[in-house]
Order: C-alpha cells, then sequence, then structure tokens
C-alpha cells in the first residue's frame, strides 16, 4: 500500500494545486491566512481535547472510542470498504476452478447400422482445472479496482470523521454540563438568600415596619428563584443523559461528578488554511469519493474498447474410473475470444456521461467543502476572540453588580429604601452571573468547534492511512 509521505505530496501537488484528476478542472487558490487574527500557538498535544489539561474528559472521549456503536458503525463500513477493495483487485488476476464431474446417462439408443434400439448405460469421469481470464488491455478492471482503492481512503476519512464528531459532542456536553451545574450553585445560593430575605421581610411585617407588598414580592422572587433552579436540574438531567448515549451507556445506570466550570479555556491555533486539505477529515473523504469517481469515468470509457478472455481447461476424462488418470484420459483445451460491441443504441456512451456527470458533482462537493472549512474556522476564531471580550466585560458588570447588590440590602435593612429596589438590584447580578457561565461555555464551545473545524489533529500524519 502506498505510504503516507507519498500521500501527503500527493494532496499538496493535487489539492493546493487544484488539479481534479488528469480532467482540466480549476479551482482558486487557498487564502494565505485566515482573516480573523490567530495568534495562539499550536498544542503539542497527541489528541485534540488534551489541550483542556482535563483528566475525567479524557476518560470520557477514551470511553466513547472504545464504546460507541457509531465508532463500531464506521469500522465496520471501513472493513467492507477494504474486502470490496481486495475482491476488484482479485479480479484482475485469472480465475482457478476445479469441477470433478461422475456423469451417467441411461437412454434408449438405436442399434446401427441395422436393428432394434438399445437400452445404454453410460457413464464419464471428469476431472478439469479450468482458468478462465479476462485480460485488462485497457485498463477497465485496473480503473475500477483503483475506485475502490480511493473508496477505501473515503471511508478511512469518514471513519476519522465520525470520531471527531463523537469527541467533540462529548467535549461540547461535557462543558455544558460542568456550566449549568454552575449556574445552578448561582441558582442555590440566590434561592438561600431569597428564603432568608423571605423570613426577614415577614418579620418584618409582623413587627409592623412595613406593608405586605414587601412580603408579596419576596414570596414571588423565591418562587421565581425556585421555578429556575427545577429548570436547570432538568437540564443538567438531560447533559447527563446525552453523555450516557453518547458513550455508549445506558442512561438509566449512568451518572457522573464534574467540577464546576470557572477558568477559561486554553487557547488554540488554526494554523495556515492548507492545513485543512490535509488535516479535515470531510476533505479528505470528498477528494477521495471524487478520485474514485474519475476511475469509474475511466474504467467506462475503457469498456468501449475489445473485452480478452482466455479460457483454459486441463485434467482427465475417462468413461471407467480405472482408466482415469491414465496419460491416454489426458484432457486439455484453450479459447481465446474477443468480444466488442458495435452498437448498443448509445448504452455504454450514456453510462460514461452519465459517470462524468457525477464526477462533475463531486468536484463541487469538495470545492464546496474547502470553502465550509475556511467559514468554520473563520467563525470559531470570531467566537473565540469575541467571547474572550465578553467575558472581561461581564466579570466587570458583576463586581458593579455585587456592589450595588450589597449596597441595595444595607439600605434596605436601614429603611431608606423599598425592597423593590433590592429586588431590582439582585435581578441584575444574578443576570450578570447567568450571563458570566453561558459566556464562559461559549468560549469554551468556540475553542472545540475550532479543533473540529481544523480537524481536530495537530501532529504531522495521514490520518486515514492508519488502521
Amino acid at each position: 500500500m502506498r505510504s503516507s509521505k507519498l500521500i501527503k505530496g500527493f494532496f499538496v501537488l493535487a489539492l493546493v494545486g487544484c488539479s481534479r484528476v488528469s480532467t482540466g478542472i480549476e479551482c482558486d487558490p487557498l487564502p494565505y491566512s485566515y482573516k480573523e487574527e490567530n495568534p495562539d500557538p499550536i498544542p503539542d498535544v497527541m489528541e485534540w481535547w488534551h489541550i483542556f489539561n482535563d483528566p475525567l474528559l479524557n476518560d470520557l472521549e477514551t470511553k466513547a472510542i472504545a464504546q460507541s456503536p457509531t465508532i463500531d458503525k464506521a469500522i465496520s463500513i471501513v472493513l467492507e470498504a477494504r474486502a470490496r477493495y481486495y475482491r476488484l483487485t482479485a479480479e484482475l488476476w485469472p480465475n482457478l476452478t476445479l469441477d470433478p464431474i461422475d456423469q451417467q446417462t441411461g437412454s434408449l439408443q438405436p442399434f446401427l447400422p441395422v436393428g432394434s434400439p438399445v437400452r445404454q448405460h453410460l457413464r464419464q469421469y471428469t476431472l478439469p482445472l479450468d482458468l478462465v481470464w479476462e485480460i485488462d488491455l485497457f485498463g477497465k478492471r485496473g480503473y475500477t479496482a483503483e475506485a475502490g482503492y480511493n473508496s477505501l481512503q473515503a471511508e478511512k476519512a469518514a471513519f476519522w470523521g465520525a470520531r471527531l464528531t463523537l469527541t467533540s459532542d462529548v467535549a461540547t456536553t461535557y462543558f455544558r454540563l460542568r456550566s449549568n451545574l454552575t449556574l445552578k450553585k448561582i441558582l442555590q445560593d440566590t434561592l438561600a438568600f431569597r428564603k432568608e430575605a423571605l423570613e426577614v421581610n415577614q418579620a418584618r411585617y409582623d413587627g409592623g415596619l412595613i406593608n405586605y407588598l414587601d412580603v408579596s414580592r419576596a414570596a414571588l422572587e423565591v418562587s421565581r428563584a425556585q421555578t429556575f433552579y427545577e429548570k436547570i436540574d432538568e437540564d443538567i438531567l438531560q447533559d447527563k443523559n446525552q453523555l450516557a448515549f453518547l458513550l455508549g451507556e445506558y442512561a438509566s445506570n449512568f451518572d457522573i461528578d464534574v467540577a464546576l466550570l470557572k477558568e477559561s479555556p486554553p487557547p488554540l491555533s488554526a494554523g495556515i488554511p492548507s492545513d485543512l486539505l490535509l488535516n479535515r477529515p470531510d476533505l479528505i473523504e470528498a477528494y477521495f469519493n471524487m478520485r474514485a469517481q474519475g476511475d469509474t469515468v475511466k474504467a467506462k470509457k475503457a469498456d468501449l474498447f475489445p473485452t480478452f478472455i482466455i479460457t483454459g481447461t486441463l485434467g482427465f476424462f475417462s468413461p471407467t474410473s480405472s482408466e482415469m488418470f491414465s496419460w491416454q484420459s489426458r484432457l486439455w483445451e484453450w479459447v481465446a475470444q474477443a468480444t466488442q460491441t458495435i452498437y448498443d443504441f448509445g448504452r455504454k456512451t450514456e453510462t460514461i456521461d452519465e459517470n462524468k456527470a457525477i464526477f462533475r458533482q463531486t468536484v463541487d462537493d469538495y470545492q464546496q467543502g474547502v470553502l465550509n472549512a475556511i467559514r468554520e474556522v473563520e467563525n470559531a476564531l470570531v467566537i473565540k476572540r469575541l467571547s474572550a471580550i465578553e467575558l472581561k466585560s461581564i466579570r466587570s458588570s458583576i463586581e458593579w453588580a455585587q456592589l450595588t447588590t450589597d449596597l441595595a440590602r444595607e439600605r434596605y435593612l436601614r429603611g431608606l429604601i423599598n425592597y423593590l429596589d433590592v429586588v431590582d438590584a439582585e435581578r441584575d447580578l444574578l443576570s450578570a452571573q447567568s450571563d458570566e457561565v453561558d459566556t464562559l461555555f461559549k468560549e469554551y464551545q468556540g475553542v472545540i468547534n475550532l479543533a473540529r473545524a481544523i480537524g481536530g489533529t495537530f501532529a504531522d500524519k495521514f490520518p486515514c492511512e492508519c488502521d
């Protein structure tokens, strides 16, 4: 099989140079750099999720890869494509069969030269070794086998694509679970304080210091906080169930304890645009599908030329078993046959045109994939950068909201303001804290999206050659 270096070198020539399987189709060159600035270093890790330096996430990803039916199915598809390629390769060679025959015939035969018919019993022993070989002078079977090889490489790329999708979904669900647990902790603290505030307001009302409006407002805020708290519990359970699904485990038996989400994710570089052609599984898959279809077109063109078949037989033939392997019972035969279609009302030519149209579709799919890859990287870089800026602004807002809430609570206890001002301050603080959690998760999501958009690999390798 071909080495990774040769494949990679061919990619650089065929993809960056924009040639398309000797069809003359050209594409625009890739941009030199991304529009969004990306000064971050490339991490030195074996698997993309190791950039988070989270042992629990690493363990979940390992389990998902080992246990997920999605990965098992992708492996089975690769094995199917491999067997198909080996079968197509085997068809380049002769077919050798051993077909022993013990034939007995009982029939009424005329008695020559003159006389009544007689009943005859004939027995024939045949031990032929038959060879059939379609000589591939014009490459029909060779191109078909090459198409099988490229389809195999496409399925290998599809496997890595399924693996990348699975690991990305695991990481996304994991960090969403952590963010929801963080939000639950915030709501838990908020709910505890509002219950305390309700008790204080009830005591002050019982003492005749305030009217019942403050009590009802405090009770309303407790009810609202309780509703949000229960809703986030629902989201947490769904995240755990989703993790169980991705790990290939039963949700009923699955549970996990994770840490709160507080720190920002590490930096991640997108490299250069041409890396996408070598690292993104979907582009590699589209490229090999394009090559496979190009080989199919060549095979259909080769079908316009004559077909040459050589048939040979070597063995023994005898009417008696005692003479079966004697020299006189030897049997040999060979036939050279050529077949050429003269006129088929356009069956073969229309088949060629049909496959050419399919090939042009694969070219368009590849070019569309390149455009989509650049778009996804640019979007991930934008989200990653702007989320970090937004997070700084939100954390500044939290500091002011916390100070405002503290002052409002103090002034309310001193009787200088009504409880509605405290409620407004607390709502602003809770909103800012919720925004911080959401933005922090969005920042993690941006890193995950970026890792997925660049192909999920930082190693100098061609992943589809890995068994």
